[in-house]
């Protein structure tokens, strides 16, 4: 098909959408005038977890493989030839699957199972159109006789099955192309349809031709629907990814039973496949690797370990830890002898150079009393002089408290059967907490640590760590996706209770200190939204027959919907998160608050705010607000700084 050919069927496809479709709420008031109401069966009463029937074929190859020594290839194209070749010599009468499978070269043991995969593939990607079973169900109550009429290769007991999973149980009449002969496209099988005289009868369908025109021809009322709406808020529709389509097609066709907030949508589009991918990547590695406990870090991890007991509820070796960044540090600090090495400490975790020194107290939880005159003075413009009068007022308290609180870290995980070979699930990203639980010297105790991804390799290169999305060798793009994107990529994951900050002993147990919650009401509702959405859609999944497809995708798949949102951030977009704020040893919104003109005339200003970004993408965006390839940019400065 030409460009030119292409534009025209879109204008026409535009036009007879915008011109003849049926809305729903005129379409339920339009049945009520009528005795018998007709459905066409595909893309009307059900979808399809894929963008094009086409696709199916990809499944079936790829399924016959898993379970036959001689692997065969380009089995899509050849069945769409297969078909096309029946239909040419079938002239006007239908085809059946058994007639296409004879214009296909294998043996005939081969086209049996080839058959049988199909059919049931087929069954495994049809699912119900909430929006039309509704009017279904309408239809029953006001007791209309219902008949489905069908243009289908597939035999009749299929379409039957098919019929009774997607939850269309009761019906009058069935028509099948396969059985009949003859098709609804030449409209010879409306021909065959018996109406009792003096009964009105609508036909409902989503084909233009076969659903609309041909049964006017023979007298009988239609009406066309639109065949594809898009239900989601933040999925790539223009892919063409095959995979990718799978996935965008079982969310469209689930996200439109639920009434969402913008904030939940993005819960179920991304958080929910990224979740989903990493949790069974997560179980495999277990599995594999013959661990015996797992340990999810709070906070991020929780709704992580949520997830995990979603799909695998019959897993006992999981445990919480209370555990954080600042708590193994307050239990690491007790041989520190400069201000330098405490902050080669934090500057991993919290600090940066151009923190300031009230961010380092914040840091270390101690009061800044004797030095609120250089409080907002950048660490990086300290002199030595300031640093060894700051080293030596805190000197004391860090040491006495990290050895008590070294022994207490030691004894709490003692309580919580920290033996043998444990995983520690986390974000990421270079393996901090892990080190320094390695540094205690557990005995019996072997630590594999499992992330998203692995940052920087040669960063703690003693412990055993694995990334999901990229690690040493692989994932380089991906890297780069989060890097631009770190802090709203950890919000994400964000628990509503306080940070553990310490430990204490109650009644002989050593229990975790959290500190107060660090986000404010509403963005608080909204991530809660957010993740809530996200466990929704591994419900659905874990449900869902197309499930043993899905899982199957590269991890790439799951995490598109992040990509392209990262990729393409709008104003509109970013203004969503407006509110969103990450903390760590600073407080910092995700966008900036002030003007491209602020810092025109306070260029180190935007130096110092730029740096503290974790979010330096949607930072860029909000001070800028022009279209500009901020992806670009920011690849080639990481890039650079290699």
């Amino acid at each position: 098909m030409t460009k030119v050919s292409r534009f025209l069927a879109n204008i026409r496809n535009w036009f007879i959408q915008i011109a003849f479709t049926t809305k729903t709420e005129k379409l339920l008031k339009k049945i009520e005038t009528y005795d018998v109401i007709s459905f066409d069966l595909f893309d009307t009463l059900i979808k399809r977890n894929v963008k094009n029937p086409t696709d199916i074929f990809v499944y079936v190859e790829q399924e016959y493989n898993k379970i036959n020594a001689k692997k065969i290839k380009y089995f899509q194209k050849e069945r769409i030839l297969a078909e096309k070749k029946a239909r040419k010599l079938s002239g006007n009468a239908e085809i059946t699957l058994d007639k296409i499978y004879e214009y296909m070269d294998y043996s005939l043991e081969e086209k049996e199972l080839l058959k049988r995969l199909e059919i049931q593939i087929e069954k495994d990607f049809c699912v119900q159109n909430l929006e039309m079973h509704n009017i279904y169900e309408k239809c029953l109550k006001l007791k209309k006789s219902i008949y489905i009429i069908t243009d289908m290769y597939l035999p009749e007991e299929v379409i039957k099955e098919i019929l009774t999973l997607t939850g269309y149980t009761t019906y009058e009449k069935l028509y099948v192309s396969s059985t009949i002969g003859y098709t609804k496209n030449n409209g010879l099988l409306f021909q065959k349809i018996n109406i009792e005289k003096n009964k009105k009868m609508l036909h409902i369908g989503d084909s233009f031709k076969a659903d609309f025109i041909k049964p006017r021809i023979y007298g009988i009322h239609s009406v066309l629907i639109k065949k594809h709406k898009n239900y989601t808020s933040f999925c790539n529709i223009k892919s063409k990814d095959v995979s990718y389509n799978v996935l965008y097609r079982y969310i469209n066709n689930n996200i439109s039973k639920y009434e969402l907030s913008n904030y939940e949508k993005f819960g179920y589009e991304i958080l929910g496949p990224i979740l989903y991918s990493f949790v069974n990547w997560v179980h495999n590695e277990v599995k594999e690797q013959e661990i015996n406990n797992i340990y999810f870090l709070a906070r991020d991890a929780g709704i992580i370990m949520n997830a995990y007991k979603i799909l695998y509820c019959n897993s006992s070796n999981i445990y919480y830890l209370n555990i954080s960044r600042k708590a193994v540090l307050n239990a690491s600090l007790d041989n520190v002898s400069s201000f330098d090495d405490i902050f080669n400490y934090y500057e991993k975790m919290m600090l940066k150079k151009t923190s300031t020194v009230n961010d380092f107290f914040y840091a270390l939880e101690i009061p800044n009393i004797d030095y609120k005159n250089i409080g907002e003075k950048l660490l990086m413009n300290l002199m030595s002089s300031e640093k060894e009068q700051i080293f030596n007022s805190v000197k004391q308290e860090l040491i006495s408290r990290s050895e008590k609180q070294r022994k207490y870290l030691i004894t709490y995980l003692k309580q919580n059967d920290f033996l043998g070979k444990v995983a520690l699930i986390d974000i990421g990203w270079n393996g901090t907490i892990q080190n320094y639980i390695e540094k205690l010297k557990l005995k019996n105790t072997d630590i594999i640590g499992l992330y998203y991804g692995v940052m920087d390799w040669n960063c703690y290169k003693s412990i055993t760590k694995k990334g999901f999305l990229f690690d040493k060798n692989y994932g380089e793009d991906m890297k780069r996706i989060i890097q631009m994107s770190l802090g709203f990529f950890e919000l994400l994951f964000l628990s509503t209770e306080g940070s553990t900050v310490c430990y204490e002993e109650k009644d002989g147990i050593i229990v975790p200190v959290l500190n107060d919650k660090d986000s404010v009401e509403n963005v608080e509702k909204n991530i809660k939204g957010m993740q809530n959405m996200a466990l929704q859609f591994i419900k659905d999944i874990q449900n869902s027959n197309s499930e043993k497809y899905i899982c199957q995708l590269p991890s790439t798949i799951f995490f598109e919907n992040y990509t392209h949102f990262i990729k393409t951030l709008s104003l509109k977009k970013v203004a969503l998160f407006s509110d969103f704020e990450f903390r760590n040893a600073t407080k910092n919104k995700l966008i900036s608050n002030k003007s491209i003109i602020y810092y025109v005339f306070h260029p180190k200003r935007f130096y110092i705010d730029f740096s503290n970004s974790t979010c330096k993408i949607m930072f860029l965006k909000s001070v800028f607000k022009v279209k500009l390839p901020y992806f670009t940019i920011l690849n080639k400065l990481y890039e650079s700084n290699k």
